[in-house]
This record gives structure tokens, sequence and C-alpha cells, in this order.
């Protein structure tokens, strides 16, 4: 009873968060690149159709979420091949139970937690710097720890997808992800400088930069200026 209470005091903070702020807005089904956006409340979580299949970055908040908008496309959960988890908070794992056929990829530091939230095993554990090859793509994992101690950032087909590392507002710019969401608040600002300064000379390879809270933002200057 005490963790479900705990769920809805988060579920409850993280809407209150957005009622008049400056963060860019989320839209539900917005592409960048090869990847979908998947509005879930007030998160998102994204999609990745390859030739072998469907992968997916987190699953959202809602059990059913995704799996509607799988149907919607002619899809069901059997098509998942992969989910990549950026971080174990329930709002991005909360459908995670229904993927258990596909690979659940998380880094190894973030596997415990991603088990006590959701009940559901990572089956695929990664390290910092893998670069995993799924269909004709590559996912790229960085380690962004602070927000949770095993935060995961993905670059995949140029999209650098945040997770909770940073928000967009909507000037264009990338601002802190407020401290009272973070395990520790300046270990995740510093890991997102080092992300930064690790991409900086690959600046052509990072079309846009997406968080999972708010829109995205095209090109590395906003995370460069950080």
């Amino acid at each position: 009873m005490a963790r479900r209470l705990h769920r809805i005091v988060v579920a409850l903070s993280g809407l209150s968060l957005f009622v008049g702020c400056s963060f860019s807005d989320i839209t539900h089904g917005t592409t960048y690149n090869s990847i979908t956006t998947v509005k879930d409340l007030f998160s998102s979580a994204f999609m990745l159709e390859t030739d072998e299949g469907v992968v997916l970055f987190d699953t959202g908040y809602r059990t059913g979420r995704m799996i509607s908008v799988l149907e919607d496309r002619g899809l069901s959960e059997d098509d998942v091949t992969d989910v990549f988890i950026t971080h174990g908070h329930r709002d991005h794992i909360g459908g995670l139970a229904q993927f258990t056929g596909a690979r659940l990829r998380a880094l190894a530091s973030e596997a415990d937690l991603v088990a006590e939230e959701s009940g559901v095993q990572v089956t695929d554990p990664l390290s910092p710097g893998d670069v995993v090859t799924v269909g004709q793509f590559s996912v790229e994992v960085f380690p962004v720890p602070g927000h949770t101690a095993g935060n995961a950032v993905y670059l995949v087909d140029g999209v650098l997808l945040l997770g909770d590392s940073a928000f967009a507002d909507k000037g264009g710019g990338l601002i802190p992800t407020p401290d009272r969401y973070s395990d520790d608040p300046e270990q995740l600002k510093d890991s997102v400088r080092a992300l930064a300064e690790a991409l900086d000379e690959r600046g052509d390879e990072v079309e846009w930069v997406v968080p999972s809270h708010t829109g995205g933002i095209a090109g590395l200057n906003a995370l460069l200026a950080f």
C-alpha cells in the first residue's frame, strides 16, 4: 500500500510539474528521423521500426498505452524485439511487463531498480559504450548517472534520446531536470556536461536531442550550451 501511494504521489507531482511551465510540449506521433514519439500522460516513450521488428525506448507509464499504439499500426507486442530502458522510474517502465518476450536492455547498474519498480528482470544488461545492432540501426549507450544510478542515454539514427537527463524549454534550450526528481542532482548536471563534451567532436552525428518529458531540439548546440 505504501509503495502504491508513493507511485500516485510521484504521478501527481509529475503532472503538476507541467502546469504553467516553460517546458516545450510533447506531441504524440512526432517523428525524429526514424524515431516516433509515443506520448503517455506527462512523459514519452519512443518507437523505432526496423527490418526485424519494433524497438522501444521505454514503455510509458500506463500498462496498455504502448499496446494501443502498436495496434493502431497493425502491430502487437509480439513484434517488439527489444526494449531499451533509460531508467527505472515508473513513468518510463509502467508497461514493461507487456514485453517480456523481447530483449529487455538497461545499464547493469539500473537492473535492480527496474526489477523493483516493474517486477520484470532486465534480460540483456548493457555496459557504458556498448553499441547494439537492431535491424539496420545501431544504438549507442551512454551512462549519465545522477537522475538514477544507472540512468542511460541512447543515440540511434542521429537522435539522442535523453530520458530524464534534461528538459527542453520553449526557447529551444536545455535546462536541468528539477532537483527533486533526481537521486543526485549535481551529479546529473555534471554527467550531462560530460555527455556534451564526449559528443562535441561528433556533432554532425546528432541531428536531434530529445528528452522524455518535453519536445525535442534540433542539433547539438543546446546540449553543448547546457
